[in-house]
């Protein structure tokens, strides 16, 4: 062991003995709360219990008969505050003398008495008599508010049947149905089969008459049950005489009388049918005739078109209304 090592274990000895003598002079904390305390000091009280005296002579209130008088004290009237009031204000008419401890004038017990005094206390008195404390009372602000006292009203007797609802339409669910149906079979054109069979013959008709090649006309077609034709009218054309255009019309209705249409649907009953007629003349490329050439270095055209003759095209297009 070296010098060093043997200085610091004695340092650290002396250290832990210091401690222990320290802690072992501080006192309890106890002790210390002791010292600062002082003694309780008690007292004694002693309580004498009364002794209860039973009188033999007093009689229960239940038991007092009203020709009993010397069952208890004698009294002339209720002393209620009215008539305290009244005897003060006229002490003659009551025999008070002012004095509570007064005797009856018979000597058979003290006369209840108010004593005299002048001044009005604040409570009222009913108009019907008696006593009620203030504010009470036929007259009392309480029983003027009407609103407290209302009673409820009887209400009107609840229905024993139910209201009669309205009549719904039974083909209301059909109708509706149906129109979805139409609208969408309008979409497709397959609302009108027989549309495309009246569409084809304006067509037909209007390509082999002598009707101007760039116009366009209008037309109304009659539909009766069954599919029968009942009427192919001009209606307006934007070319032309209205001799040729009602020509086309003729041969369109003498058509229509060969063939058989088929009506089903809402078409039952019968169709109106409007049909418009467009004539104009084009390339076989489908340029218009007489396009040429533009004033560019590049040049767009069709070899279809090269030697090639304008031609007529014609189409047709319909719109159906069912007959109510």
């Amino acid at each position: 062991m070296t010098r060093i090592e043997a200085w610091t274990l004695a340092s650290a000895l002396a250290l832990h003995i210091g401690a222990l003598a320290i802690a072992r002079s501080v006192p309890d904390i106890n002790l210390l709360a002791r010292e600062h305390a002082r003694e309780m000091d008690l007292i004694d009280v002693e309580i004498e219990k009364e002794e209860i005296v039973e009188h033999d002579d007093i009689v229960p209130e239940d038991e007092v008969e009203p020709e009993n008088m010397q069952a208890g004290a004698i009294v002339d009237s209720p002393s209620t505050p009215d008539r305290r009031r009244d005897r003060r204000r006229n002490p003659s008419s009551t025999g008070g003398t002012g004095d509570p401890d007064a005797e009856n004038p018979a000597g058979e017990g003290p006369v209840a008495d108010g004593g005299p005094g002048g001044q009005e206390e604040e409570w009222t008195t009913p108009d019907g008599g008696g006593w009620t404390p203030p504010g009470m009372g036929a007259n009392g602000p309480i029983y003027n508010d009407k609103s407290l006292f209302d009673m409820p009203q009887t209400g009107p007797k609840a229905p024993t049947k139910a209201p009669k609802g309205k009549k719904a339409d039974r083909g209301i669910a059909n109708k509706v149905i149906n129109d979805a149906v139409l609208a969408e079979d309008k979409k497709l054109g397959l609302d009108f089969p027989a549309g495309g069979t009246i569409a084809s013959l304006f067509k037909s008709a209007v390509q082999g008459s002598d009707t101007p090649a760039e116009a366009t006309a209008s037309f109304a077609v009659a539909l009766g049950p069954g599919g029968k034709v009942k009427s192919v009218t001009f209606v307006s054309a934007s070319a032309g005489s209205e001799s040729q255009w009602k020509a086309v019309a003729a041969t369109v209705k003498a058509a229509l009388a060969s063939r058989k249409l088929t009506l089903s649907g809402h078409y039952v009953k019968g169709a109106n049918v409007s049909v418009r007629v467009l004539s104009k003349m084009q390339m076989p490329s489908g340029n218009k005739v007489g396009a040429g050439l533009d004033l560019s270095l590049t040049q767009k055209f069709d070899v279809a078109d090269i030697g090639a003759r304008p031609v007529r095209v014609v189409s047709a297009s319909h719109n159906a209304t069912p007959v109510e």
